[in-house]
């Protein structure tokens, strides 16, 4: 599952606020906690280019490095790109780079590769 971001203002082009259950960072890191607990692999992430701020995303990255550290049970981190879809409120919005993946993904590895 991914967590995607902890910005409370997650969608910040339209800003709107995490107001949908499934879609909660705190309902997805309590889901990757109950799965730490039982010692079942998990794979998580963050979706970059939603309006997040760059310590947005850090923060989301410290946050799945927490708690994996705690149980261990994280297997793959994945950094997701925001892509645009036609017929959808964000079809005309700008996509993450591959300069802003790579920055993200260049930072993601030395919080997760010592995890091993």
């Amino acid at each position: 599952m991914m967590l995607e971001t902890r910005a409370r203002d997650c969608w910040r082009w339209g800003r709107r606020t995490i107001d949908v259950p499934t879609r909660s960072p705190k309902i997805r890191l309590g889901c990757s906690g109950d799965c730490g607990r039982i010692a079942n692999p998990f794979t998580t992430g963050i979706l970059i280019g939603i309006g997040e701020t760059l310590d947005e995303r850090v923060d989301a990255l410290f946050a799945i490095r927490e708690v994996n550290e705690k149980y261990g049970h994280i297997q793959e981190v994945i950094v997701q790109n925001f892509r645009a879809k036609p017929d959808t409120l964000f079809a005309n919005r700008t996509e993450p780079t591959a300069l802003d993946v790579a920055r993200t993904a260049a930072v993601a590895r030395p919080r997760f590769s010592e995890a091993r």
